[in-house]
């Protein structure tokens, strides 16, 4: 059976998803909300895209923290969430660095997010953004056996 892979690249305030079939979407909070609110609306957004889509596995980029700890921190508690709703699903999960995307779809781990985009473009992705992009790469490189 041919796993249905869902691919996110989770971010605070947008998250680029690749579905099971390969088109892409962006997921957008609504910037009115603000800590335990964002969090609970995207938990019920990952719910609800995992519930849509019925995937047998999810792979995810996992958080940069960088010099900005502030925000870092507010991604990874996104994260907490994700792992959580994938697990209450019972999907097996992948988290992929973002420099290991990076050097598995450029062979750059410090690719910009142009290069990202070219690179998915020359994959056959046909979407808009780089959030979406990068869910693309994510999924592929599943199918193509890049994360194990």
């Amino acid at each position: 059976m041919t796993p249905r892979i869902l691919a996110l690249d989770p971010a605070t305030r947008r998250t680029g998803l690749c579905r099971p079939d390969g088109s892409t979407d962006t997921l957008i909070c609504p910037a009115k909300l603000t800590g335990d609110d964002r969090l609970d609306w995207w938990a019920a957004a990952f719910d609800a895209v995992i519930t849509d889509e019925q995937p047998t596995r999810v792979v995810y980029e996992s958080p940069f923290i960088g010099p900005h700890v502030r925000s870092g921190l507010a991604l990874v508690e996104l994260h907490v969430k994700l792992r959580d709703v994938i697990r209450r699903h019972g999907i097996i999960h992948t988290a992929v660095p973002p420099s290991v995307l990076k050097k598995a779809a450029t062979g750059n781990g410090n690719a910009g997010k142009e290069q990202m985009m070219i690179t998915a473009r020359r994959l056959g992705w046909e979407g808009d953004g780089d959030d979406a992009s990068d869910a693309y790469l994510l999924w592929w490189g599943a199918r193509e056996g890049w994360w194990g």
